[in-house]
């Protein structure tokens, strides 16, 4: 079987950036799955049209890039480049099946072609849209894109051979709203590596995620600013990865509020090798996602977080069990369950425990199933 997978965010060049995204690897290890080609535009300004590169990288993986570009206009037209590209890329390789990252804009490309070309096609469901759009333009214009959202996405899931949510959590919001559609769910998953977590008597509680505005890392710096004294005295550190355009501002913040040798910035690094020195991951997420994997990576190593949510978003951690959330923008109580896990040693150990069995429900090779029954579905 051929997957054509339509990506409207840009892509890195698989051959040379080790960040694949991962659930191309979750459809590389079915073995039904010949050949996989993941479609996405490049982020140059360029009004080049012709026919993207074919890169060859290793498990049945093939990119293909094409120049757009950059702004939010041209990011909601990006259907348009995966349409035009999208069509020559199903005449020249015959695919069984198109892969559309999300409903709005990857899912239109997919509709298209596959009506064109009489395939059946998957639309995957991976974003909270709802708290997004509220968060991004406010509730009156966010409530109305909402609306506008909902209809267009329904126009497209409802002629999806699937609609593929990224949890549990979100496949049973789509179920309960729309109880005609089929809906499954699957994720990456995790494959935690053999590391052995490294002890130290400086406990790191760090920061995993892009710096971004909706990843809330300024927050977590106003945490440690407004609790510096109690954590200098508990000795504390901590570290944030990852990059994003928060960056220059975040080492302001640092410098004008003397938390310099309490904060490292450590950029792109490893995730497994990072959180092998991790005590305690602070998640600062202001838009509760449905599924935060950082969170379960860290639950797989017994590592418990606390995190910005609700009582059950993020599904990836159960609050009072393997860690605590606690209502966005609330740093007293993020502070309080931190302070909680710092100073009470059996907890941790309770938490560190649960956390780890937890993190069986969310294996790679579970995923790997949770998919080949999707396809099962899609083609029965």
């Amino acid at each position: 079987m051929k997957v054509l997978f339509l990506f409207e965010t840009p892509l890195p060049d698989f051959t040379t950036h080790p960040a694949l995204p991962e659930e191309l690897l979750v459809m590389a290890a079915l073995p039904q799955v010949t050949a996989i080609h993941a479609l996405s535009p490049a982020a140059l300004i360029s009004g080049s049209t012709s026919l993207p590169t074919q890169l060859q990288i290793p498990f049945k993986l093939h990119q293909h890039r094409f120049s757009w570009p950059v702004g939010a206009i041209f990011y909601y037209l990006t259907w348009l480049g995966l349409l035009f590209f999208g069509r020559r890329l199903c005449r020249r390789y015959h695919f069984d099946l198109i892969q559309a990252e999300s409903p709005h804009l990857s899912g239109l490309a997919a509709l298209l072609l596959t009506r064109r070309y009489r395939l059946p096609f998957i639309t995957e469901y991976r974003v909270n849209y709802p708290a997004l759009l509220n968060f991004r333009y406010g509730p009156i214009i966010g409530g109305w894109l909402t609306l506008v959202f909902h209809t267009f996405s329904l126009f497209v899931f409802s002629r999806s051979a699937l609609v593929a949510a990224n949890s549990a959590t979100l496949a049973s919001w789509l179920k309960h709203r729309h109880p005609h559609l089929r809906v499954a769910y699957y994720h990456p998953g995790i494959k935690p590596p053999p590391i052995t977590p490294l002890v130290s008597s400086r406990r790191n509680l760090d920061f995993l995620g892009r710096l971004h505005p909706d990843k809330g890392p300024d927050l977590f710096l106003q945490l440690i600013s407004l609790h510096q004294t109690w954590f200098r005295a508990h000795r504390c550190h901590f570290r944030l990865a990852g990059i994003g355009p928060l960056y220059p501002q975040l080492i302001q913040y640092c410098q004008v509020h003397q938390l310099t040798d309490l904060v490292t910035f450590v950029g792109y690094v490893d995730r497994w090798t990072f959180l092998s020195q991790t005590y305690l991951l602070i998640n600062t997420t202001l838009v509760s996602p449905a599924l935060e994997m950082a969170l379960i990576e860290a639950a797989a190593l017994g590592i418990p977080s606390v995190a910005f949510g609700s009582k059950s978003m993020p599904e990836t951690v159960i609050s009072g069990q393997t860690g605590f959330l606690v209502p966005v923008y609330n740093l007293d109580r993020l502070f309080a369950h931190c302070r909680q896990l710092l100073t009470d040693p059996q907890l941790y150990l309770r938490f560190s425990e649960a956390a780890k069995i937890h993190a069986q429900d969310y294996t790679f090779a579970g995923q790997v199933k949770k998919l080949q029954a999707i396809y099962k579905v899609v083609y029965a």
